[in-house]
């Protein structure tokens, strides 16, 4: 009889997609199953009729819109998860419950992202389904920097892990578990835009 030993599988994100090229290409790729779009003030950001496109597109390839957040309203979060069509919400301000009720009844999932710096400062009640912990920066995403992880190493509990991730380190962020780890700015050209090749090259490392 055959004994399968259950391994846990690590999903992976590429945010920041603001090309329908890239939507096309990466959202075709077997192993990234999120894409997150900006639509926070950012170098990345998308606008709602951008972001229709790209959704689109994504969705063609049965993958998963992640609409990335920061200070915007509920409402606005709503009308673009409605008219987009966005799987679920990355928000960077802390989510109450009353916040995370609503967005669950819109049959959204909810990542709350906490910003690291020297310290893992934890509020002492989240909603949400997962915990995103990215490195605090000068932008509230995308700052191509990592935190010390190893705050996280007695951390219990669902999480991603995103900030500075790239084909370089992401053997090492595979260590901690993480249920998702999520990259942006280390696989992105000059001109601000993925490239395939180190989306390729990070996941040839990632599957090693």
């Amino acid at each position: 009889m055959n004994i399968l030993k259950h391994i846990k599988m690590i999903k992976l994100k590429i945010c920041g997609i603001k090309d329908e090229e890239n939507a096309k290409e990466i959202s075709a790729l077997y192993t990234v199953e999120f894409l997150g779009l900006i639509f926070a003030k950012s170098i990345r950001q998308v606008s709602e009729k951008t972001a229709q496109k790209l959704a689109a597109l994504i969705h063609q390839n049965h993958k998963k819109v992640v609409g990335v957040f920061v200070d915007e309203s509920l409402e606005f979060i709503l009308k673009i998860a409605q008219n987009v069509g966005l799987d679920g919400v990355q928000i960077h301000r802390l989510i109450d419950k009353e916040m995370f009720e609503i967005l669950q009844k819109n049959n959204l999932f909810i990542w709350q992202v906490i910003s690291v710096g020297e310290n893992l400062n934890l509020p002492k009640q989240i909603y949400a389904d997962m915990i995103l912990f990215d490195a605090k920066g000068k932008l509230s995403g995308g700052n191509g920097i990592s935190f010390n992880w190893e705050l996280l190493k007695d951390f219990k509990g669902k999480f991603g892990l995103a900030g500075g991730i790239g084909a370089h380190n992401i053997q090492k962020a595979k260590t901690l578990n993480p249920t998702l780890i999520d990259v942006n700015s280390k696989v992105e050209n000059t001109q601000g835009l993925k490239e395939l090749a180190k989306i390729e090259e990070l996941i040839k490392e990632f599957q090693k």
